[in-house]
């Protein structure tokens, strides 16, 4: 008993302590009446944008929930800044705060709303005005906004998607605009650091034409391969850093390869004609790619390595084989359920071309070879590989 009430004595404990352990950070924030008051904020770098906690005293912690409604600005430890910005939500004009996520000649600022589709917003501080950047008429706003800076009206003429509704690209926006100012030799100041690390998702469709090839480690003759063709299909995640990328999928494939009246196998003891392969694959592809891009398009080279898993069978009703004791060949039939994991390579290359902010179209070819790791799956010393070729094409959401 008396250690079930220390358990909950714990809890109780902990639970005081991280609530009184908050991260207050000096700053102040302007009334309606245009007044200063000083003090402190619970302040998060995700900060929610329906108002902040805050306190003149952190030894005497009552403290106030400042919303948008009711002050005109808010500076946070010397660099964050929080303006009150007006959004419909349902056909109702609601106040958020806003954040500055870039500071320059022109500031650029962030409301981040996680609840909703449309959850990243944009809006430009100049002269003490703020407007909304318009992503359903993008190149329009830009066109006459920024009518005193060549740099960006040239960019938007040569490529009207040289900017993107998201924050890497509108911060190179500040960028350009300051070259145009009288203080071009100051760079803006990057708040929020540019995004790094990229991440996708998507589906792909693939045609596999090839052949199941029979090669030896022994002396037995070097056999013709069997041809299949296929529709594969395949999910697949990507994370990208700059202009490298690493990607993992999970495909699906059915082959089926016949030969009729041929000899495939040969052996002093026995021949194999009329084989049929048959194997479903789940294959795990991982590769690693490297995007050239100029304006909307990519070129994609990549390579990888690709982890195998088949359940098939090998069939032959006609089979051949010499009977020892009198040295004459007899037919049998051969049915053979295989079950293995193997591994592969493949190289390929690709296009893309981006669609709006978030999708990227996409088509390629790849080469791949896979070891089916089937020796003595006939009875012989014969290895079986797959040899494959590969075009695709592919939709990917980027995140």
């Amino acid at each position: 008993m008396k250690y079930l009430l220390f358990f909950f004595t714990l809890i109780i404990f902990s639970t005081n302590l991280f609530a009184q352990n908050k991260e207050w950070k000096s700053g102040y924030y302007i009334d309606i009446n245009g007044d200063q008051i000083n003090g402190y904020y619970d302040f998060k770098l995700k900060p929610d944008i329906n108002g902040f906690t805050f306190t003149v005293n952190t030894n005497q912690p009552n403290s106030i929930y400042l919303t948008p409604e009711v002050v005109q600005e808010i500076f946070i430890d010397s660099k964050y800044h929080f303006l009150p910005i007006k959004r419909k939500v349902g056909g109702v004009d609601n106040l958020f705060f806003g954040m500055r996520v870039v500071d320059g000649e022109i500031d650029l600022y962030e409301l981040n709303n996680n609840k909703a589709a449309d959850h990243k917003l944009y809006y430009i501080y100049r002269n003490g005005q703020i407007s909304f950047i318009n992503s359903q008429n993008l190149q329009g706003f830009l066109s006459n906004y920024f009518i005193d800076c060549p740099l960006i009206i040239n960019n938007v003429r040569a490529s009207p998607k040289h900017y993107r509704y998201h924050f890497n690209s509108l911060s190179d926006l500040i960028f350009d605009y300051q070259k145009c100012s009288k203080n071009a030799q100051i760079s803006p100041e990057y708040i929020i650091e540019k995004t790094k690390i990229t991440f996708g998702a998507g589906l792909q469709v693939a045609y596999n034409s090839g052949n199941f090839s029979f090669t030896n480690s022994g002396y037995y003759s070097l056999v013709e391969g069997l041809d299949f063709n296929n529709i594969g299909f395949g999910i697949f995640g990507e994370m990208r850093l700059k202009s490298a990328g690493a990607r993992v999928g999970l495909g699906f494939q059915k082959n089926e390869a016949f030969s009729a009246n041929q000899v495939v196998i040969t052996h002093p003891d026995y021949n194999i004609t009329d084989l049929t392969i048959r194997s479903t694959m789940v294959e795990v592809p991982i590769s690693f790619r490297y995007y050239l891009e100029k304006n909307d398009w990519s070129f994609i080279p990549e390579l990888g390595f690709i982890l195998n898993f088949v359940d098939g069978e090998f069939i032959d009703p006609d089979s051949r084989r010499v009977e020892l004791v009198d040295f004459v060949w007899t037919t049998f039939e051969l049915n053979h359920e295989v079950r293995s994991f193997s591994m592969g390579a493949f190289g390929g290359i690709g296009i893309g071309r981006n669609i709006g902010d978030y999708y990227r179209l996409g088509a390629g070819y790849r080469f791949v070879w896979k070891n089916m790791n089937s020796k003595d799956v006939l009875k012989t010393e014969y290895d079986i590989f797959q040899l494959i070729h590969q075009p695709y094409v592919e939709i990917v959401r980027k995140f």
